[in-house]
């Protein structure tokens, strides 16, 4: 079943990425223990789930198992585990698909994100990256797949239909991580008709994220359209104005109340725990 604006909508907050460290912002978390303070006040503020990048000593991005561990953990005790934590699997030029898989084989998250374009590179990954999610998808592992174009949906409508894989969770990137990148609602667009001519018509969840200080626009032109949403300073740290938030929470917190101006609930991480685990 596809979003519908009769559903709460999940607030994904992605609150450091790979790239970004305090020189881009004060409040970005790099460390464990900013991490999990930063979960507590993303959930505060209506987060039901965190996106979440972990660093190494250099503070730049890491696949390693342990460092996930521990955060997974710190976050856990902070939020009495109510917040769903999704780790990336993002290669961001370092890491091959298998070390990508491995990471997840490895962890065992309740849930991942990985990129449709990193995790089939070329047709020789194909069948692996098969293999892997249905081994995630009997494991209970649930994970979203984040789609940067057209193609990468057209691609993986014709996977799924040949797969037997379970129904997938999708999240549209309006644009790509490059200086200056600028998102329009109107990007949207054709990832929905292209969804809505295609066998995941019916099957697929999606959700958002964007770039630039068009970014609570496109979430909110999501919102009204039935989709879900990822904010945080990952991708953008300026509010609609022009103005830089505080911190994270502040940026959950003002899609939490246009969401509620636009007529949507809020899901709660009871909920989110519910429709991506099935718990």
């Amino acid at each position: 079943m596809t979003p519908s604006t009769s559903q709460p909508v999940i607030i994904m907050v992605a609150p450091n990425g790979a790239r970004l460290t305090q020189t881009d912002h004060p409040q970005l978390p790099v460390s464990t223990e900013d991490i999990a303070k930063c979960a507590l006040d993303c959930m505060k503020a209506g987060a039901a789930v965190m996106h979440m990048h972990v660093r190494n000593d250099l503070e730049t991005h890491t696949l390693d198992v342990a460092r996930y561990r521990d955060a997974l953990t710190a976050v856990g005790e902070a939020t009495e585990n109510r917040l769903l934590v999704q780790v990336t699997t993002e290669s961001v030029g370092q890491y091959t698909p298998r070390q990508q898989m491995k990471l997840v084989q490895d962890l065992q998250p309740e849930f991942f994100s990985i990129a449709i374009s990193e995790l089939m590179s070329d047709q020789k990954e194909e069948a692996a990256a098969i293999d892997f999610l249905k081994e995630c998808d009997q494991s209970g592992i649930a994970y979203q797949l984040i789609v940067y174009s057209t193609d990468d949906l057209g691609r993986l409508e014709k996977l799924h239909g040949q797969s037997g894989l379970k129904r997938p969770e999708l999240l549209f990137v309006l644009g790509r991580y490059t200086d200056a990148q600028h998102s329009s609602p109107g990007m949207i667009r054709p990832f929905l008709e292209k969804l809505s001519k295609g066998s995941l018509q019916n099957h697929a969840g999606w959700a958002v994220c964007a770039f630039g200080v068009e970014e609570t626009d496109c979430l909110s032109s999501a919102i009204k359209q039935g989709g879900h949403i990822r904010v945080g300073f990952e991708n953008n740290r300026l509010h609609a104005d022009g103005k830089i938030a505080c911190d994270n929470a502040e940026r959950v917190s003002k899609m939490v109340q246009i969401a509620r101006k636009i007529g949507r609930k809020v899901a709660s991480p009871e909920y989110v725990r519910n429709y991506y685990l099935g718990t």
